[in-house]
């Protein structure tokens, strides 16, 4: 059996990372993923349970307050028979004054217990699990609602207001706020935040359905006793006080992440240390928590600023759901059961904002504007907050029940700001601090019901006693803070962009790059001149720069991903159950020493920074710096001359360290000896493991990322620069900036979404080479140079342009493997076959690569070569693949074979990527080796702009005027006068050779149609 359960576990919980895993992931810890199976359980399971709790609660509400009305009216006056609701005499000033007073103090008093619990309870709930804390919230409260009758059943032995006391049995568990903030826990630890706002808009419908069903089940049974809805709620509260056992534990989905709260129980293998005893255990657990607490919510402005807001207009849900059928009950004097009718034009209304309105104005607008979501949801909670505002206004002023009716559709139309706004907060803090979040959320509403709920009792109780108009002042109230709340959460719509595009690998190959024929907004054309001009009109004052590994590979530090050469590639020596491992706070705690090996190689002090850095410096420098988001941990930004407050490390550095235990920091000196001598440093104070302030997985954030990550939407241009764009929440950044907003992406391929705006450019090749041209384009080459120079040293910089030159020829090399493999597939070039079609495909094999390659012109349109004309030409012929058919003019000298093919493409390949005139997608259909080379363009020895600047592949190649040859005023024709020529022939049916055409004749002809032709497609 216990094999059993395990096996299950292990389907519905999949361990470890992928590659393309974030080392900064926001749904989910790296080795943690829920099945969808395992998701759906959860969340039907949860919506079940809180269907079985709303009917409960709110079936109690109005037999409560009538009963209660009956009792104060006994009091006051105790001659007058009290036998129906509706009675006037219990409508009157000092019944209601007094059963405001009452219900507002036993809020106020319901609000105590969770206020100091619930932070102590959601910690716990963080370190030994949701369910436990949720079976003693529903445990304390069905005790409140049982003592809650004795003053009912019996007014005579208890007074009324001794309902009051039984807040108290709220302190088992934290009462109701517990349960919300437990549910909504367990809900987001299974959900991937991509879909949280969707499954919220889906869990509050849930939750409304249950009002929907109280309405019409309470009125009914009210008409008959009051005592009927009131028992019948307390049975279903008992109810569900049984169902939490069977809901699925869903904290060990987190528990990799909350390394915070567990520090102690996760020592590492061989620490040294004094042993504590458990009150000093106790005492220590304490204090880390606490102080992750005091982090969480003091530090962290922006997710207190958030949580302020949401928090503002809990007076609006306290007098929707509290005091709404008493306010009726007093404006028109309605009986309690008819006021309750009016609940369901409220949840009506609500339902299908949820189900309807909300998910579909979402993906409207994310199709059509692909605004982020986050930003998306921002935009809906204001929307949400004006029709609140309205809405609450609206009741307040209400005169008759048409007029009401109406109010109350604007109304619930805003009341669904609480589901995004809980989604939004969920997208901006770690998943580790969920449920830290939502109980301080419960926490501050308490607090916030505290002070609200005798208010709101004053209120309705002047409100009462002056008449209409004021009987609604509790409503302009609302409206007031309504309007606060949503101008707070305007003032900070700060966010980190979430998880919720498709994360791919390397180049994100869902992505396509706008067509040329897209006009840019902003820039005069998508190039890096237009760029440098932009920069240069004065226009561009804070520019944020993204950084990633790929800027330090110049340095001598690999990069991570990078298949062969990364990081990740190059740790199978260390013996490590995965790459990632070695990153890993669980593994580095059991097992440090793969990290410390490799520290001692990526240590500070031994690499300098590259072009790339010191450009960035030359930015700040000119005060055009607006942030520095850095993946790197090398410290290599502040030794280029970054200033500390313009760098935010997404993953921390090697630039501090402390003990992962007590947090004391260690000292620099005595690291770098530890880390030289290859030893596992050990605090000093508790014995706990040493670290490098470098974010794990499984750790949090820093917090100046955090705080910060809303700059990028404020920045008038954006520069990306060595990364792979796959690792969130720092991919998203770019995704951040404005509509309009530039962006450069210098990179040797394109990845993430860069390309896809009007205002994109893309530089692909070495960080340092497209950083060069920049500044050259700028006018800051030379101070960019010298710069760079009087920081690294004579030395090291002719190293960097060694080795960058060493990478040009590699990638030279690779770019001829690649182009002359292509041909040897299309082509086909076979010794023995001496017949072949003109423009017709290449016969293949069923193991061919090039089986779904399509002929690109009629197969018909091709004329056979006959003998004569074999000799005529004298070579073999071949489609090259992706073209029209081509001619390969010229037997003295051409191609005899696959191998001669490759020698001669490689020579000419070589030539093209040096500057000749022939450039490298000419490369493959022209042959002829009498037609005279080019000149080079530039003779010299190979200046250090060269040496770095790569391959010139990169760079628009321009073709060369066609030159007489020495037999005669017919040239060979470039390849695009051959297609043209070629085609014309064959319109004709005349089976003859391109060469043999007179080009004298057809030049002008031909010099037309070449302008027209769109530019070649790139191999």
């Amino acid at each position: 059996m216990t094999h059993k359960k395990h096996a299950s576990r292990d389907r519905d919980v999949e361990h470890r990372p992928a590659e393309e895993t974030p080392l900064l992931a926001h749904d989910l810890p790296a080795t943690v993923a829920p099945s969808r199976a395992y998701q759906i359980k959860v969340v039907v399971l949860a919506m079940t349970f809180i269907v079985i709790i709303e009917i409960g609660a709110y079936l109690q509400i109005p037999p409560t307050y009538q009963i209660m009305e009956e009792i104060i009216c006994r009091k006051h006056y105790p001659d007058h028979i009290v036998t129906d609701a509706a009675d006037d005499i219990c409508k009157g000033p000092g019944v209601a004054g007094e059963l405001a007073m009452v219900k507002g103090w036993m809020n106020s008093f319901d609000c105590i217990p969770p206020l100091i619990t619930s932070i102590p309870y959601g910690i716990i709930a963080d370190k030994y699990g949701r369910r436990p804390v949720l079976s003693l919230a529903m445990f304390g409260l069905s005790l409140e609602f049982l003592w809650m009758l004795q003053p009912l059943l019996w007014p005579d032995v208890l007074p009324l207001w001794t309902v009051w006391f039984g807040a108290m049995f709220q302190f088992i568990g934290g009462g109701a706020a517990m349960v919300q903030a437990m549910v909504w826990t367990m809900i987001s630890d299974v959900v991937p935040v991509s879909n949280l706002t969707a499954v919220y808009y889906k869990v509050g419908a849930v939750a409304l359905s249950g009002e929907l069903i109280v309405a019409p089940m309470s009125a009914a049974l009210m008409t008959k006793s009051p005592w009927l809805p009131l028992g019948l709620g307390m049975g279903l509260l008992l109810l569900g006080t049984c169902l939490p056992p069977f809901i699925p534990e869903t904290s060990e989905l987190r528990k990799l992440a909350d390394v915070e709260v567990e520090q102690t129980l996760h020592r590492a293998e061989g620490a040294q240390g004094p042993k504590r005893t458990l009150r000093e255990q106790i005492m220590f657990t304490m204090k880390n928590d606490m102080s992750h607490v005091y982090n969480f919510l003091i530090r962290s402005k922006r997710v207190i600023a958030l949580v302020l807001g949401f928090n503002l207009t809990v007076i609006v849900k306290y007098v929707k759901m509290e005091i709404l059928s008493q306010y009726v009950h007093n404006l028109f004097g309605w009986s309690w059961a008819k006021a309750t009718m009016l609940a369901p034009v409220s949840t009506i209304t609500n339902m299908v904002m949820l189900l309807g309105v909300l998910p579909a104005l979402s993906w409207y607008i994310t199709k059509r504007t692909g605004m982020h979501p986050l930003i998306r949801d921002l935009w809906l909670v204001r929307m949400t907050g004006i029709f609140l505002s309205l809405g609450c206004f609206m009741v307040a002023v209400a005169y008759k029940p048409w007029f009401l009716i109406s109010a109350l559709v604007i109304f619930s139309m805003g009341t669904t700001y609480t589901n995004i706004c809980r989604a939004v907060l969920n997208a901006v803090v770690e998943p580790h601090t969920i449920g830290t979040l939502n109980t301080t959320i419960s926490w501050v509403e308490q607090l916030s019901t505290l002070v609200a709920a005798p208010v709101i009792s004053a209120l309705l109780r002047a409100g009462a006693s002056a008449g209409w108009p004021w009987i609604g002042l509790p409503y302009m109230a609302a409206t007031v803070m309504a309007v606060a709340g949503r101008r707070r959460r305007d003032k900070h719509p700060k966010g980190r962009p979430n998880s919720n595009r498709p994360r791919n690998k390397m180049g994100n190959e869902e992505s396509t790059m706008l067509d040329d024929s897209v006009h840019p907004k902003t820039l005069k054309a998508r190039d890096l001149q237009s760029l440098a001009d932009h920069i240069k009109s004065g226009d561009v004052k804070r520019i944020a720069v993204m950084t990633g590994a790929g800027i330090s590979t110049a340095a001598g530090i690999p990069d991570f991903r990078s298949p062969g050469t990364g990081l990740y590639a190059n740790l199978a020596r260390l013996n490590l159950p995965y790459a990632e491992a070695v990153f890993d706070i669980s593994y580095f705690r059991k097992h440090p020493e793969p990290f410390y090996y490799l520290a001692k190689e990526l240590y500070p002090g031994k690499f300098f920074p590259t072009v790339s850095h010191v450009f960035i410096a030359l930015l700040a420098k000119k005060g055009l710096l607006q942030m520095n988001f850095t993946q790197n941990i090398d410290c290599l930004e502040r030794r280029a001359g970054v200033p500390d407050d313009k760098i935010i490390e997404a993953h921390g550095s090697f630039a501090t360290q402390r003990c992962i235990e007590c947090s004391t920091p260690f000292p620099d000196d005595k690291m770098l000896e530890h880390v030289q001598a290859e030893i596992v440093p050990n605090c000093g104070t508790c014995g706990g493991l040493v670290k490098p302030d470098i974010v794990f997985f499984g750790e949090a954030l820093p917090e100046g990322f955090r705080n910060n990550t809303h700059l990028p939407a404020m920045a008038d241009l954006i520069i990306v620069m060595g990364t792979s764009l796959s690792v969130y929440p720092f991919a998203g950044l770019a995704e951040a900036s404005r509509s309009g907003v530039p962006r450069l992406l210098l990179n040797r391929e394109r990845v993430g979404q860069m390309g896809r705006r009007t205002d994109d450019v893309v530089e692909l090749g070495a960080c340092d080479a497209g950083v060069r041209k920049l500044a050259s384009l700028l006018g800051w080459r030379d101070e960019l140079e010298d710069l760079w120079r009087s920081i690294v040293g004579a030395k090291e910089a002719e190293r960097q342009l060694a080795s960058a030159a060493a990478d040009g020829d590699e990638d030279l090399e690779e770019e001829i493997r690649k182009v002359t493999e292509g041909v040897d597939t299309a082509l086909r070039l076979d010794d023995d076959k001496k017949h072949e079609s003109v423009g017709s495909p290449a016969q293949q094999d069923d193991s061919s690569d090039t089986e779904d390659v399509q002929p690109s012109i009629p197969k018909a349109a091709a004329p056979p070569v006959t003998k004569d004309l074999e000799a005529e030409v004298g070579t073999d012929i071949k489609e090259d693949r992706g073209r029209e058919g081509h001619i390969i003019d010229g037997s003295e000298g051409a191609p005899k074979d696959a191998t001669d093919f490759r020698a001669q493409a490689k020579k000419k390949i070589q030539l093209a990527a040096q500057g000749m005139a022939t450039p490298l997608d000419e490369v493959a259909v022209i042959f002829d080796p009498n037609a005279p080379v080019a000149e080079k363009k530039n003779e010299t020895s190979a200046s250090p702009d060269a040496l770095v600047s790569g391959p010139a592949r990169y760079e628009p190649a321009t073709e060369a005027e066609p030159t007489p040859s020495a037999t005669g005023p017919t040239s060979t024709p470039s390849s695009k006068e051959t297609q043209d020529a070629s085609t014309t022939d064959k319109t004709e049916a005349a089976p003859q050779d391109a060469s043999t055409t007179d080009k004298t004749e057809a030049a002008p002809q031909k010099e037309t149609e070449e302008k027209k032709s769109p530019d070649d497609s790139k191999l």
